[in-house]
């Protein structure tokens, strides 16, 4: 079965035209450390400009929990610090506040207003060196995957659709193992996979391979 899925995948036209499947050398990153606790350090970037959506978004904010590797995409009609704020805050909101945020200097990320936001929630904001991306590493290897996967989305569905397949794309990029961690990133944050959304019955076999796995994911959070 692995053999016939990973030949269908192969297989697809948008896919084979959009993304980058060269095996190009990549320049050596700067990861900061991890700590292994969900939501304790966040990585937060702004993707785009984009062509302007029928829903009138432009940007897309990025968040990658560090040591989960759970993924937030957020489309944003800019790059104000409002935006950030509003977004952050709707996540906080239903996690927790995070102990750190990594990001680049941009000014949204900069200015005085979203230094007080970090401040006021106990947050400690480590801002990137200049024209270094590679220490932000975390947030840089999965944009260059959603870039990819919105082209491919776009070639299908028009480009100004690009916003409504994002739900698409984060389930994707949550379900899939991480060689990193050797799990899905949802996995480890919650201690099971979400249901499937294109094929329900695969849910039962899914629950039962999860109840198998869950001593698994113990180690790991405690390791």
């Amino acid at each position: 079965m692995s053999r016939f899925v990973k030949k269908y995948v192969g297989a697809c036209i948008e896919c084979a035209y959009a993304k980058n499947n060269c095996a190009t050398r990549e320049g050596l990153l700067h990861p900061i450390a991890k700590v292994e606790i969900p939501f304790h350090s966040l990585h937060v970037d702004h993707l785009g400009p984009f062509v302007k959506s029928n829903r009138g978004f432009t940007y897309l904010l990025v968040i990658v929990d560090g040591f989960t590797k759970f993924c937030f995409l957020k489309p944003v009609r800019n790059t104000n610090t409002q935006n950030v704020v509003r977004v952050l805050e709707d996540i906080f909101s239903t996690f927790r506040n995070p102990d750190r945020l990594i990001s680049d200097r941009g000014s949204c990320l900069t200015s005085h207003s979203f230094k007080r936001f970090c401040l006021d929630r106990g947050i400690k904001h480590v801002l990137n060196a200049v024209a270094s991306p590679g220490s932000n590493g975390q947030v840089e290897r999965y944009n260059r995957t959603i870039l990819d996967s919105l082209k491919a989305f776009s070639i299908k569905h028009g480009e100004k659709e690009w916003d409504k397949n994002l739900g698409k794309i984060q389930r994707g990029l949550n379900n899939t193992i991480q060689k990193t961690i050797g799990r899905k990133p949802s996995e480890v944050m919650f201690g099971t996979s979400m249901n499937s959304e294109f094929n329900p019955m695969l849910n039962d076999a899914t629950s039962n391979a999860n109840s198998s796995n869950n001593e698994d994911l113990d180690v790991i959070r405690r390791s």
